[in-house]
């Protein structure tokens, strides 16, 4: 490489290649640096400086052209190739495979063998050896204290690995049989390959300027292109500048910060500010701001585990010290923290202010009345801000947005486009360019700072804060959208900035609240921006923005200045109240686009004088005539007033999936669902059957899926997180509880829903998951239309019993006077309403993300998980002027964390997080081989015990390919050269699985046999009928050394091993399942009788744990282990039969959904992760649009009919047909199925 960014090429002439020089110097001045300009080619001439030239290549297309022409690379490429060439022909010698073949090609060779030999044991269960022994000692080591002895342990315990297969020999007569006792395909269980595993890592850095943190030196970069594009990383995430960043906060991510298990709440965003400390006689001592720190945060109510977070983080800090508690007062303490609140120089605190609001008389004559309003505590947005871009999480923010893509092709042509954090959002990448364009202010014509955009992201709703009584808080909560969504959406990371007075119950404008006056300064910086001194050391002009507002649908209609229920009723769009069922059809989503809402100040500043200059009535004839038809309110909007008309309040009004979907459509259909089951048999016996197999609903990882402890039907005191673990495990719950063919209509319905909201809440986007969001959006959307019309024909529903209970109590409260009307108690006619806002606010989430990021990042779940905070805050109150307390105890916990510096202990995974699991080796608990063979020898776990944990031991000190005891060419002698020491495992309480999701973060699992005991696997079978993943119950956890004798073996020496025992779960015959069908995987254990029904698995094997949902409807069995009492019963050992079937969980998280779906970033172990587009989407939507395949008919809903009313009555424009399902992933197809399949195609298990 040359300087002037040049190449020498094969030719010797110098080849030009865009590139960016970066010149280090270690000192100079601008009189030492010339520049010249040759060719119109920029040349730097430096004299007498010491000199380091680094090549940055720009785009794809230099670093092709500098592999082609440079020899040097040429040269590495071929010793490369010839070096693995090498290492492959040496472990063929060494492992004696003859041929070098791929393993794909053994694999498909070996499918048509059976690998287990059948072992008969004798006396103790054992293989018979040559001695006459019944435990043949030649096997096992005797009990031996390898402390004592650490000649017999190996000096490092190397771990786990599993290597190459070889060719295996089965003899030429050998019969197969394909079905095993009750009829299951009988399973070649070749145990699955170990996954290749690759730690989270963010995408590579963009070449920026120094910071202060480094060493001071100067570059002088040059820039041939405009757009700046970053390498690839290894998941293939790349990233596209519009202009070079000043500073890329990714440069300095920790590893810690990409394990979701290892973050721990960071500090407020206000915690810590560059700006020396208070006084000493205001600062508490650090013991003192521990005590405090520990008071006021977690919980009001201090129980045990409190009691030991006070003895981890308090006590036994090493700041902490009794000589700080001499004289110790807690009143004064707390009034030191509010002193000293008092005398920031941020001027962020809380100040307290009245509002007053105009009442109309409704008199010409008499002039409005100013009714005051006491008690708005706030705190200055633009003192917020300040304090957020100076404290060390600034580190952390992005000032430069950027798109995000996925591919190794490296140019965005190419390329995937990927959705993830607000900073990579069309929205925040057009305001970013706006305001480098922005004018300046007039104070500073000349300003030369950097351009950067505050992205604010609001929250709001009004919140009880206790369980009994009308104690209420209505806060405001701030975060930055220029921090990452896993910080930001953090509850201890949001900015409170205002707590709302509650109105007296005699005046009850709200609407007029939440449009009082603004700050000017922030109006002022909207416009001009402010220059601030970021903890970088580097000014910018930063121009406040208001990306997104999170709240409900009551204010969001206080936002948008509309009238609730009204004849228009989406604050984004003009779509009439008797057309919002339509949502999901072509001229729906053309409507949104035409019609956008937006505010017209000229209607309402003419209906202002209709009121309060003429004295017109508000619900009168002039006002209404004005904003009736646009559902508009007389109201002046202040976002709008204030900062401009070009700003659209609309936009900024974002999606809500808790209360839309969760709390919104979802639970209406679930209602409606109940009400079905109410008509089809009166008296409740389907509902006792719904809610006893909810109550019988297995749990799944850390809270993921809770236990239904309450009758699900009854829905009392459920929140959005319930009704969403319903819908993950709804289709067991509901199947055949209905008859033909409503039980398939209500199943397909069920995992349409299902897939709808495990795509909108996906924390990371493609353009390819996007399209698959529309289109099951429009599939989604017309099964609900269908699924009301057939219901309001076939069932006459009416209200639930709590429905009607509750009507009765509201309708006698309202009850006036002793011969009032009678109250009915009859129940109401009841059916699935369509015609809300909930229900057609879903078309709106897919343009949502693109503009504005995943829902996540915006979800008003953020905002419902800080009132937690202020709930616990107010029970630390007097209960009297709660609000102006919760401020002052608020601004206490701020100051007390920036003072303590206590850190919160890192999860014992910590240690781990980089391995693939870990299991304790505590040998507390041994396992005596032999003892537990004679014991159990009835019991068919342990049937073949010992042999197969031969073979799985003996295979993987071979280093082996595939680990277990698929290895039918070993002999006893190979046996015979196991060692175990002591005769002895140690049973583990549980495995840790860490495992790198979807998004590229880091994850884990807990595998407990008592508790979360199913695992997931690669499939090692191929084929175009292959499985993609096998299914397996752990059983037993167990670690041992060992050490063997073979001669293939390469260290004699005594090596721990971990071991999982498994109980295999096999695919039920003749099920079809995937998205293409809408039917989750079904599995069942593997009958007793076949020699493959238990085995050994290595944990490196193990992809991550799974949730089994019984399949309740076609009920238990004895015939798979006729044993009543056996090991494989461990997780609930009360049981004495099994389900005959489960059903794969694969909405147990979107992370699972994705893994059977196939194609996510992060799993780059996944084959069909290469893939250019996700699998399956044109395929997906053949059910949806009235195409049936094969078998699989019977069992899906028809498409095909439409009842007589049916709105989708496939006439006029409305109609959606089938060219309109393909229309979005019609270059989105591929060969690759979602899912698998049995027989005819890649969708089920063999």
């Amino acid at each position: 490489m040359s300087e002037g960014g040049k190449c020498k090429g094969k030719s010797d002439g110098w080849v030009r290649i865009p590139m960016v020089l970066e010149f280090q110097v270690s000192a100079w001045q601008p009189a030492e640096i010339e520049m010249q300009r040759k060719n119109n080619v920029p040349m730097f001439k430096l004299r007498e400086m010491n000199l380091i030239v680094r090549p940055v290549f720009l785009s794809a297309s230099a670093l092709s052209l500098h592999r082609k022409t440079c020899p040097g690379y040429e040269k590495a490429t071929a010793d490369a190739c010839r070096l693995r060439h090498q290492v492959a022909q040496a472990r063929v010698s060494k492992y004696g495979l003859g041929k070098f073949n791929s393993r794909r090609s053994r694999l498909r060779n070996e499918r048509s063998v059976i690998h287990h030999p059948v072992y008969e044991l004798a006396n103790a269960n054992t293989t018979a050896s040559d001695g006459d022994s019944g435990e043949p000692e030649a096997l096992l080591l005797a009990d031996t204290d390898l402390a004592a002895n650490p000649d017999l342990m190996a000096t490092d315990e190397p771990e786990p690995v599993l290597l190459n297969d070889t060719d295996t020999v089965t003899p030429a007569n050998e019969v197969v049989d394909l079905r095993t006792a009750t009829g299951r395909p009988r399973r070649k269980y070749r145990l699955p390959r170990q996954f290749e595993q690759l730690l989270p890592e963010p995408p590579i850095p963009a070449p920026v300027h120094s910071t202060p943190s480094e060493p001071p030196v100067t570059r002088v970069t040059l820039i041939v292109h405009n757009r700046l594009q970053t390498a690839a990383n290894l998941f293939g995430i790349w990233r596209e500048y519009l202009y070079k960043p000043s500073y890329d906060p990714d440069s300095f991510v920790d590893p810690a910060d990409l394990y979701s298990c290892l973050q721990t709440l960071p500090p407020s965003m206000t915690d810590h500010v560059c700006m020396p400390p208070s006084p000493s006689a205001a600062t508490p001592k650090p013991s003192v701001s521990l005590l405090l720190n520990w008071q006021l945060t977690v919980s009001d109510l201090k129980s045990n585990a409190e009691i030991t977070r006070l003895v981890k983080e308090v006590l036994l800090s090493s700041q902490f010290s009794l000589e700080d508690l001499e004289g110790f007062n807690a009143d004064r303490e707390h009034r030191r923290l509010a002193n000293a609140d008092s005398r920031s120089p941020l001027l962020d605190n809380f100040r307290e202010v009245s509002v007053c609001i105009s009442v109309p008389s409704g008199s010409r004559d008499i002039p409005p009345k100013a009714f005051p309003i006491q008690g708005l505590h706030y705190r200055p947005l633009m003192a917020v801000l300040h304090a957020a871009f100076i404290h060390p999480l600034a580190l952390k923010l992005h000032y430069s947005p950027y798109k995000l893509y996925c591919d190794k092709a490296g140019t965005s042509a190419e390329s995937e486009r990927v959705f993830c954090e607000a900073y990579d959002s069309d929205v925040f990448i057009a305001e970013h360019d706006k305001v480098q364009r922005a004018p300046l202010s007039p104070d500073e014509p000349t300003c030369k700072h950097e351009h950067t955009i505050a992205a604010l992201m609001f929250w709001s709703d009004a919140t009880h804060l206790a369980d009994f009584g009308t104690a209420k808080l209505w806060p405001v909560y701030l975060a930055l959208g220029n921090l990452s969504k896993y910080i930001r959406n953090q509850p201890s990371a949001m900015h409170h900035v205002a707590y709302l007075p509650s109105l007296s119950d005699s005046f009850q404008d709200i609407l007029a609240l939440f449009h009082t006056k603004w700050n000017e300064e922030l109006v002022h910086a909207y416009k001009f921006g402010t220059v601030i001194k970021c903890h970088d050391g580097v000014e910018r002009r930063v121009y406040p923005r208001i990306l997104t507002y999170g709240a409900d649908y009551p204010e969001k209609v206080l936002l948008a200045t509309m009238r609730d229920k009204g004849c228009c009723p989406c604050p984004r769009c003009l779509i009439p109240k008797t057309r919002v069922d339509q949502s999901g059809r072509g001229n729906d989503a053309q409507f949104r686009l035409s019609h956008p809402r937006r505010y017209m100040p000229q209607l309402v500043n003419r209906a202002r004088d209709f009121i309060y200059v003429m004295g017109y009535p508000i619900s009168g004839t002039a006002v209404d005539n004005l904003l009736k038809e646009t559902s508009l309110v007389p109201t002046v909007n202040s976002f709008s007033d204030r900062l401009g008309i070009e700003f659209n309040i609309s936009n900024m009004l974002v999606v809500d999936l808790l209360h839309e979907f969760e709390l919104g459509v979802w639970k209406a259909l679930f209602t409606h669902l109940i009400q079905v089951l109410y008509a089809q048999i009166p008296g409740g016996a389907l509902i006792n059957e719904l809610d006893r197999r909810f109550r019988m609903m297995p749990t799944f990882g850390n809270n993921t899926i809770r236990r239904f402890a309450t009758n699900s039907s009854e829905m009392k005191r459920m929140g959005a997180r319930d009704f969403e673990d319903i819908l993950q495990c709804a289709i067991p719950a509901f199947e055949k509880l209905l008859p033909e063919p409503h039980n398939c209509a209500v199943l397909v319905l069920l995992f349409k829903a299902a897939e709808w909201h495990a795509f909108a809440k996906l924390r990371m986007h493609t353009s390819a998951t996007l399209a698959h969001l529309k289109s099951t959006t429009k599939s989604f959307c017309k099964l609900m239309r269908q699924f009301r019309d057939e219901t309001s024909q076939s069932h006459h529903t009416v209200e639930i019993p709590r429905e009607a209970q509750a009507r009765t109590r509201r309708a006698e409260s309202n009850a006036t006077g002793v011969g009032g009307k009678s109250i009915s108690s009859t129940r109401q006619r009841r059916q699935l309403n369509l015609s809300t806002y909930k229900f057609h606010a879903l078309g709106d989430y897919v343009e949502a993300i693109k503009n504005f990021g995943c829902t996540d990042s915006y979800s008003t779940q953020v905002g419902e998980l800080t009132h937690r905070t202020v709930k616990r805050l107010y029970g630390l109150t007097n209960k009297r002027s709660a609000e102006a307390q919760i401020a002052r105890r608020y601004r206490c916990l701020e100051n007390a964390q920036k003072l303590s510096s206590s850190k919160k202990d890192i999860p014992t995974v910590g240690e781990d997080f980089e391995r693939h699991h870990h299991i304790t080796h505590s040998r507390n608990r041994p396992f005596d081989i032999f003892t537990a063979v004679r014991t159990n020898q009835q019991d068919p776990a342990y049937k073949m015990f010992i042999p197969k944990l031969q073979d799985h031991i003996l295979g993987r000190l071979m280093e082996r390919q595939f680990t277990g005891d698929d290895h039918p060419d070993f002999t006893d002698t190979d046996r015979n050269t196991v060692r175990i020491a002591g005769n002895k495992l140690y049973i583990g309480h549980e495995c840790r699985v860490n495992y790198t999701t979807y998004d590229i973060r880091r994850q884990s699992d807990v595998v407990n046999p008592h508790s979360h005991p199913d695992v997931i696997t690669y499939s090692a079978e191929t084929g175009d009928n292959a499985a993609q993943y096998w299914y397996a119950r752990v059983i037993g956890i167990f670690h041992a050394m060992v050490s063997s004798s073979h001669v293939n073996v390469s260290n004699h020496s005594f090596q721990r091993i971990e071991i999982l025992w498994v109980r295999w779960y096999g695919a039920e015959p003749g099920y079809r399942h995937g998205f293409r069908q809408g039917r989750m995987p079904k599995v069942g254990f593997v009958t007793h009788t076949d020699e493959d029904a238990f085995g050994f698995l290595d944990p490196n094997c193990v992809i991550r744990g799974c949730h089994m949902i019984p399949a309740f409807a076609e009920g238990r069995t004895s015939e798979l282990l006729p044993l009543p009492k056996s090991a494989a019963r461990v997780l609930d050992q009360t049981e004495v039969d099994d389900w005959t079937n489960y059903y794969v969980g694969i909405f147990a998280d979107r992370d699972m959904m994705l893994r059977h779906f196939g194609g996510a970033i992060g799993h780059i172990d996944d084959p069909r992760r290469s893939k250019a587009t996700l699998p399956g989407l044109q395929s997906n939507l053949d059910h949806t649009a009235g195409r049936d395949t094969g078998e699989s008919q019977s069992h899906e809903i028809d498409q095909n009919h439409t009842p007589a009313n049916s709105s989708d009555d496939d006439s006029g424009g409305d109609s959606e047909t089938e060219q309109d399902l393909e229309t979005d992933s019609e270059n989105t197809e591929s060969e690759v199925g979602g899912s698998s399949e049995s027989e005819s195609d890649g969708y089920a298990s063999p």
